[in-house]
């Protein structure tokens, strides 16, 4: 009887945690904000930037998301697998939290060439944008 304790737990967990609520909207990120439709006096040199910049970094985004999304397929396949499949598993969930690293990473260095593009009065500007369109989005 013990032995099945944690195999019920491990159901019990797999019915559960999807079921609960997600701080990222169900794992589906928004793109990233397009700044010149946030900022109103960009100069065509920094359009051109910005495109350049959202581009490449939508690139990786891309790539590394379908990674995240084969992982993840993985990790359901091997959950639902009869038996212990935890020298599978474990590094499959460690594959999965550095993906969701790199992600967030790529999403940080984004920010970051967004904000070196802008003088600090877009950035004031573009800033006050993203207040109110987070705004909109707790409504």
């Amino acid at each position: 009887m013990k032995k099945y304790i944690p195999l019920i737990a491990l159901l019990l967990c797999v019915m559960v945690l999807p079921a609960q609520p997600s701080h990222n909207h169900g794992g589906k990120r928004d793109n990233p904000p397009k700044v010149e439709e946030m900022v109103s006096n960009l100069s065509l040199k920094q359009k051109k930037t910005l495109l350049e910049v959202r581009e490449r970094s939508k690139d990786r985004m891309d790539e590394l998301k379908a990674q995240l999304n084969t992982v993840r397929d993985s990790i359901r396949d091997y959950i639902h697998r009869e038996g212990d499949n935890t020298k599978v598993l474990y590094p499959l969930f460690d594959r999965e939290g550095e993906l969701q690293a790199r992600i967030s990473k790529e999403m940080y260095a984004l920010r970051l060439q967004i904000d070196a593009i802008l003088t600090p009065e877009q950035l004031k500007e573009f800033r006050q944008a993203m207040e109110q369109r987070r705004g909109k989005k707790r409504n």
